[in-house]
C-alpha cells in the first residue's frame, strides 16, 4: 500500500520567519470542481505559511474513491497511480529541500517557479515587493527613498510587465537605460532606477536566487553635475513675446507655448502630451497627474496668472503635443536665437525655472516638491542657487 504522503518543515527565511511548508495530495470536491462526469481533479496542495498553492496533476477521481490524501486500494490501478502522485510530491520536496541546503530563502514565489518548472523565472515585481517590505519592516532607508522606489518599480512595470530576475541581463540593462533616456529622464533620474533594479538582483544574487550578478558586467550610470541655469523674468516675458508679437507658427509656436507651460506648472515634457485643456483645467483648476510619480497635483488659477495666461493661449490655439524628446530640445535652440536669450534652453530648464518661480512666490520647499515630484534635496539646490533660501528665512522674521 502506498502510504498518504505529507512532507512538513520549517523554513527560516529573512523575510518570512519559520514558514512551515506542508505538500499534500488533495481533492476539492466542492460542487464547482466535480465535473458531469463525477469527478474532481486530484492536485498537490503546497501550503507555505499562510499561503497555499494547488499544483495539477492531470488526474481526476470520483469523491468516494479517495481518502486519507490517496486513492483507495480497491480502485483500479490504484498502487500505480498513487505512486505516480507520490513521485511528483517527492520531485517538489526534493528541489525545496535542495535549495534550501544550498542557503536560497524560500519563499511563495519560489515554490511556484518550482512547480512550474520555471525555477529560474521568478517574478522580478513580486520579489521586489517582498523585498521593499522587509526595508520597510526594518526602517531600512528613508521613506521618501523607499517611496521613490517604488515609483520606479512601478514606472519598470509598464516597460515590462512581465519581467522576471532572470531577464535582467547586461544587455536588457543598456536598453532600458536609452529608454529612460528617450523618454526625457535625466541622467541623474535613471541613476535611482537603476539603484533599485540593484538592489533587488543583489538580494536575490545573495540568497541564490540566481547565479548570475548582472550589474558586474554593466557600468552603472555615473552621477553628473546639472546646469542648474534657470529663466529670469524678462527672459520668460521675451518668450511670451514671441507668441503675441512675433505670430510664430507650427513647431515654432508649439514648442515655445509648451515650454512655458513647463515653465510655469513644472511638467515634465514626457507629460506634454497628455495636455489637454478640456481635460486639466475645471473650475479654473489645473490639474496633472505625472507620468513619472503618479502623484495628482491640483493648482489654482486665480493665484497665478501666468499659468492662467499660458494654459489660455494653448486652448485659444488649439494646440496639441505629439513631438518627440529630440525635437523639442532641437526646437528650443531656434527659440532661444529668437528670443535672444543668452542660455542654452532645454526642457530641463524648464522645470527648474518653475521650481524657482515657485519658491519665489512663497511656496515651501516640500510643497515645491510634491508639485515637481522631485525629492526636498533637490528643491533645495534651487533655493541655495538663486539665493532664495536666505531671502525665504527673512521674509518669515518679518511676517512674524
Amino acid at each position: 500500500m502506498v502510504k498518504c504522503v505529507l512532507k512538513q518543515y520549517v523554513c527560516v527565511s529573512k523575510c518570512v520567519s519559520k514558514m512551515a511548508i506542508t505538500i499534500r495530495p488533495i481533492i476539492r470536491d466542492t460542487e464547482k470542481r466535480i465535473a458531469k462526469d463525477g469527478k474532481c481533479p486530484i492536485e498537490i496542495c503546497i501550503t507555505a505559511g499562510r499561503s497555499r498553492i494547488y499544483i495539477k496533476t492531470g488526474r481526476k477521481i470520483e469523491p468516494e474513491n479517495w481518502g486519507d490524501g490517496k486513492i483507495i486500494k480497491s480502485y483500479p490501478n490504484s498502487v500505480l497511480l498513487n505512486g505516480i502522485i507520490s513521485k511528483r510530491v517527492n520531485e517538489i520536496d526534493a528541489e525545496i529541500l535542495k535549495r534550501e541546503m544550498a542557503g536560497q530563502i524560500i519563499t511563495p514565489e519560489i515554490i511556484k517557479a518550482i512547480c512550474s518548472n520555471k525555477t529560474n523565472s521568478v517574478n522580478f515585481y513580486e520579489y521586489a515587493n517582498m523585498v521593499l517590505q522587509e526595508m520597510e519592516d526594518l526602517q531600512k532607508n528613508k521613506e521618501e527613498t523607499r517611496r521613490l522606489y517604488k515609483i520606479q518599480r512601478e514606472k519598470l512595470k509598464d516597460y515590462a510587465p512581465n519581467l522576471t530576475i532572470t531577464d535582467i541581463s547586461p544587455e536588457w540593462l543598456t536598453k532600458y537605460q536609452k529608454h529612460l533616456l528617450l523618454d526625457g529622464d535625466s541622467n541623474n533620474y535613471t541613476i535611482q532606477a537603476f539603484k533599485l533594479i540593484r538592489i533587488i538582483c543583489g538580494h536575490a544574487f545573495e540568497n541564490k536566487v540566481i547565479t548570475y550578478y548582472p550589474f558586474d558586467d554593466w557600468t552603472f550610470p555615473a552621477y553628473k553635475s546639472v546646469d542648474k541655469s534657470y529663466l529670469v523674468e524678462s527672459e520668460r516675458q521675451a518668450l511670451k513675446d514671441l507668441l503675441v508679437k512675433n505670430k510664430l507658427s507650427g513647431t515654432l509656436q508649439l514648442i515655445t507655448a509648451f515650454f512655458l507651460l513647463e515653465c510655469y506648472s513644472g511638467i515634465r515634457h514626457s507629460d506634454w502630451h497628455k495636455f489637454k485643456v478640456e481635460k486639466i483645467v475645471d473650475d479654473e483648476q489645473f490639474y496633472l497627474s505625472t507620468t513619472k510619480t503618479k502623484e495628482r497635483i491640483s493648482i489654482p488659477l486665480a493665484y497665478y496668472p501666468d499659468l492662467k495666461w499660458i494654459v489660455d493661449y494653448i486652448r485659444d490655439h488649439d494646440l496639441s503635443y505629439k513631438l518627440s524628446l529630440e525635437e523639442a530640445n532641437r526646437t528650443l535652440k531656434s527659440v532661444q536665437i529668437l528670443a535672444g536669450i543668452d542660455k542654452k534652453l532645454t526642457t530641463h530648464i524648464g522645470r527648474h525655472t518653475a521650481g524657482t518661480m515657485l519658491l519665489e512666490l512663497g511656496l515651501s520647499i516640500e510643497e515645491v516638491a510634491l508639485q515637481l515630484g522631485v525629492s526636498k534635496k533637490v528643491v533645495e539646490t534651487y533655493a541655495k542657487i538663486t539665493g532664495l533660501k536666505l531671502k525665504l528665512a527673512y521674509k518669515r522674521l518679518q511676517l512674524k
